[in-house]
């Protein structure tokens, strides 16, 4: 899978970055972040790529469903609503 591709240049690259700890060019824990939501992300699009369903979604990529589409307004009042237009 992709995911794992990323994780063995993720391995290479932080070979790369200095290890001198007072050099302030790298903020490392911002860096681990990045790498770390970076990687979550492409374990996210392998979930939406697998098609034979051993992968299993990842829970921060999922949003809540907040009302059914019954309840959804009318999109042309919303429209006018928003642009402050008069629906005579």
């Amino acid at each position: 899978m992709y995911a794992e591709r990323v994780k063995q240049i993720r391995r290479t690259l932080a070979a790369v970055v200095p290890s001198n700890r007072r050099l302030t060019v790298f903020d490392r824990a911002r860096l681990a972040e990045v790498d770390e939501f970076y990687l979550r992300c492409q374990q996210q699009r392998d979930y939406c790529r697998d098609r034979t369903g051993r992968l299993k979604p990842l829970t921060e990529f999922q949003r809540p469903i907040r009302r059914s589409f019954s309840q959804l307004p009318n999109p042309t009042e919303e429209y006018l609503r928003l642009y402050r237009c008069s629906a005579d």
